[in-house]
């Protein structure tokens, strides 16, 4: 949704972190005994590169944090590939994957719409290996063996928010996809807890094209509130363009959303956001994963703490806890196994409990911005 020129360069200007190559970040350090890899797939693409980067800082971190403690894991490096976001790049990817058992995992693949495509490969291929910890708020694929899925489904994050929007009195949603590929792919779930929380549904969808002026322009009148499927940055695009156009509505966001990573945007002022992340606020936590979080952050990467990188975070130990766990005879085959095991894990405070809903955590946290400007709750 909205990429365009005009977007591309704004990225390029506003956000210098989201160009960064990957290469100029800390490896993970080099010894002649790593003989097994976990692999790492981000989505560069112009929509996806900034909340791959900070996923990927977060499980880099958890990777050097665990070398740096010499915890079982000197056998296991890990290696980042970049793709396009493409099919075409997912299945040259897995290709790769499939001939060499030395990757003996996925691990924090990113974002979305990226791990369901690698998924989809991994079934087309029959390839048994375990994806562990991917972005994925989509639900289909979450049962399946070795898919570990850590933090809320979209569908527990969209009951939460619009069951509150609901209580303020909203009742017309306007959504907005990005792409005719999106909307396929999400609205039925978007329409049916809709339906539930009997909220009138109103859709518009973008292409490469469309401006986010062009959207604002046409989000209906009726709509009392907006949902916007969305970046960081495409979100501070949108609400810039209805910033300009006095539309004071409220504006709702799911997790691809970090707020810290929104305020440096600058989004649209007068226009209140409703934010939904799936780990605690990254800089006010005091559970013991949060605190070393910060901690390491400042240390090795002097970045401001984010939801994204926090998630990244747990994301990394959690699969550095189950390299542990089966020990000496890590392999391919092994490491599915006992991801297939889905059991509870204490992670600093940080519990991953997986139950029927095949979730580790159902940990929604709503954050408001103001129409001033200012970040509440």
């Amino acid at each position: 949704m909205l990429n365009n020129p005009r977007r591309r360069a704004w990225i390029q200007a506003g956000l210098a972190l989201a160009a960064a190559p990957l290469t100029a970040w800390p490896q993970t350090p080099p010894t002649p005994r790593s003989t097994l890899r976990m692999v790492q797939l981000l989505d560069m693409s112009p929509q996806q590169q900034e909340l791959s980067r900070d996923y990927s800082t977060g499980v880099r971190l958890a990777w050097a944090t665990e070398w740096a403690q010499s915890r079982g894991l000197s056998r296991v490096s890990l290696e980042t590939v970049n793709t396009d976001g493409s099919k075409a790049s997912v299945a040259a990817a897995l290709a790769k994957l499939a001939e060499d058992n030395s990757a003996i995992a996925l691990i924090g693949t990113v974002g979305d719409r990226l791990s369901v495509l690698v998924q989809n490969e991994i079934g087309r291929r029959s390839l048994r290996i375990a994806q562990i910890a991917p972005w994925m708020a989509d639900s289909r694929f979450e049962a399946e063996l070795g898919v570990n899925c850590l933090f809320a489904s979209r569908s527990m994050q969209l009951q939460q928010a619009l069951t509150a929007m609901r209580g303020m009195g909203a009742n017309d949603l306007c959504v907005i996809y990005g792409s005719t590929e999106e909307q396929t792919l999400y609205d039925p779930q978007v329409a049916a807890i809709a339906q539930d929380q009997k909220l009138r549904l109103a859709r518009l969808t973008g292409d490469i094209y469309t401006s986010a002026e062009a959207l604002a322009a046409r989000i209906p009148a009726t709509s009392t509130m907006v949902l916007c499927l969305a970046s960081s940055a495409e979100l501070a695009l949108l609400t810039q363009a209805m910033s300009a156009r006095k539309d004071r509505r409220f504006v709702l966001a799911l997790g691809d959303v970090d707020s810290p990573s929104l305020m440096q945007l600058a989004p649209g002022k007068g226009v209140p956001v409703i934010l939904t992340q799936v780990v605690p606020n990254p800089m006010r936590s005091k559970l013991p994963v949060v605190a070393a979080y910060r901690a390491r952050l400042e240390q090795l990467f002097e970045e401001a703490p984010s939801t994204i990188s926090l998630a990244g975070y747990i994301a990394g130990l959690y699969a550095a806890s189950l390299a542990r766990e089966v020990g000496t005879g890590l392999s391919r085959e092994t490491l599915l196994a006992q991801a297939g095991k889905r059991t509870p894990q204490d992670i600093g405070g940080w519990r991953v409990d997986f139950r029927e809903d095949h979730r580790g955590s159902r940990f929604v946290n709503h954050t408001l911005l103001s129409p001033s400007g200012e970040i509440v709750g």
